[in-house]
């Protein structure tokens, strides 16, 4: 009977995952996101405070800078890119936008540095 019920909990823990793997917004699943985040500004009380200006960057730096310790200011931020770029050249595309932040603030997490940038609103 326990065997049923750890199989039971994987299964739930796997289907669990894969939900959350599908709002990660990425280039393959944006178009899904969009109707998405349409479909919540239709439903009263559910409107959206912020909005992405550029879902793919903004997904792009998030997961680039998943693995950054923060608090971390540009030039932390910068080196931390261009150290990932080896093995992602994703990178190369959201170098441009960290460009664009404060030098002198610390960022506590990467909602600050995609603020900052300018991809949230």
């Amino acid at each position: 009977m326990s065997s049923l019920t750890n199989n039971a909990s994987e299964n739930e823990d796997k289907s669990k995952v894969r939900n959350e793997a599908l709002q990660i917004p990425t280039e393959y699943n944006e178009e899904q996101i969009l109707r998405r985040l349409r479909k919540q500004n239709r439903v009263h009380g559910e409107e959206r405070v912020k909005t992405v200006a550029d879902i793919p960057i903004a997904a792009t730096l998030a997961q680039v800078l998943k693995d950054i310790v923060f608090p971390a200011n540009k030039k932390r931020i910068i080196e931390f890119t261009e150290q990932q770029a080896v093995n992602n050249p994703k990178c190369y595309e959201i170098l441009p936008v960290i460009q664009s932040i404060d030098e002198e603030k610390d960022y506590c997490n990467v909602f600050e540095v995609t603020k900052a940038a300018g991809l949230v609103k």
